[in-house]
């Protein structure tokens, strides 16, 4: 689904003009406009499998692997054991195996900067909110009571220590 998106969302000119929350800085690596939310909670789903996407708040120019990395991480999930609980998962699932097979039903050849990707991202994800939240934005008191910023510095912490075996398996 989301290399469909890919194909249809890929960059028109003038589309790079507009007034988009997330932007790569470097125009030459705008391909698409990258959904940067692709998560369980913004699939729509029918009869079990997923049919199409929601929730366009974050979206922007930039690479597909951008975009790739965002849902690798929620939905392999590139997360520590209590991130994984808390995106629905009993138990954490072989997430090493969901990301391959993830990537593998993509189509993604150049795996080499996905990992990189993702922990930009949820950097960018923990840093936005501790910003915000300097800032006086009463719009993250939420994420704050709920320590997401913990569990992003827990998931960053999952990704350096199973680095290796998550390289091993991109190759």
């Amino acid at each position: 689904m989301l290399r469909r998106y890919h194909g249809a969302a890929t960059i028109q000119p003038g589309w790079g003009d507009l007034p988009w929350r997330y932007r790569d800085p470097d125009p030459a690596r705008w391909e698409v406009i990258c959904h940067s939310d692709v998560a369980p909670y913004n699939i729509v789903y029918r009869e079990g499998l997923p049919v199409g996407l929601i929730d366009f708040d974050v979206a922007g120019t930039g690479p597909k692997l951008w975009d790739i990395a965002c849902a690798a991480y929620r939905l392999a999930p590139l997360a520590s054991d209590a991130g994984c609980r808390g995106f629905g998962f009993g138990e954490p699932p072989d997430r090493i195996g969901r990301l391959t097979r993830f990537c593998d039903a993509y189509g993604l050849e150049d795996r080499a900067g996905l990992l990189e990707k993702a922990i930009v991202r949820i950097e960018g994800l923990r840093d936005d909110i501790l910003e915000r939240a300097a800032a006086g934005d009463p719009g993250v008191a939420t994420h704050l009571e709920e320590d997401h910023v913990g569990s992003y510095n827990a998931d960053l912490q999952w990704i350096r220590e199973n680095e290796a075996a998550l390289r091993a398996a991109l190759l």
